[in-house]
């Protein structure tokens, strides 16, 4: 789950049909309100899924969803409201909590997103997104030795993700750590030779460090 645009992957015509035929389904509800969401129509987007919320109040995903069209429409708060809301129905979801800790860096409530991720650490210990996410809040927020201790925590938890390997030795070459970086570079690649990002990225922690040396 993320906030980022894609394809469409809807026949609106369709769907928009579905629900005059089907106004009290669930499903034909969500879809609608999805496919109005991913093609920026974020108004019509609302009430079709506030409408599956209420056919399904447990159900946490049309929550995710109103918070991404509300976020698009900037009311911040709406957005991190329903997102909270979501996170109580699904609370060791570790995608929620990456996508409020990006509301909150945005808005600048770094501080906020700790708490919340400190809490759903205590819940989920062994989650290495978590970590790696409350990490991000940390660094964020001016406090690096506490971020690094995610970062670590988070390696700890899932020590082959390729994703959090990447984004570990994307904060120690931050930091100026190029021996550290490029560890978890090469330990990347090594657990997905198909992705050209790792490559990428240990090429260039590597040319950074031939030019700090030949200083």
């Amino acid at each position: 789950m993320s906030f980022k645009r894609g394809e469409p992957r809807f026949n609106l015509k369709e769907l928009e049909e579905e629900v005059r035929a089907n106004p009290w389904n669930y499903y034909s509800r969500l879809r609608l309100g999805l496919a109005y969401n991913e093609m920026g129509m974020y108004e019509e987007s609302i009430p079709e899924l506030e409408e599956a919320h209420r056919l399904e109040p447990e159900e946490y995903y049309p929550l995710a969803i109103l918070a991404e069209s509300y976020y698009r429409m900037r009311d911040v708060e709406k957005s991190i409201a329903l997102l909270k809301d979501a996170i109580r129905l699904k609370p060791d979801d570790a995608d929620l909590y990456m996508l409020i800790s990006n509301i909150f860096l945005e808005s600048g409530r770094a501080e906020e997103g700790i708490s919340l991720h400190k809490e759903a650490i205590a819940r989920n210990p062994g989650n290495g997104e978590l970590h790696l996410s409350l990490g991000d809040l940390l660094y964020e927020a001016g406090r690096k030795e506490e971020a690094m201790v995610e970062y670590m925590e988070a390696e700890k938890a899932s020590p082959h993700d390729y994703d959090i390997k990447l984004e570990v030795g994307s904060r120690l070459e931050d930091e100026d750590d190029l021996d550290g970086a490029i560890k978890r570079y090469r330990d990347a690649i090594n657990i997905d030779r198909t992705n050209p990002e790792g490559y990428v990225l240990l090429g260039e922690a590597l040319a950074k460090k031939t030019t700090m040396k030949g200083r």
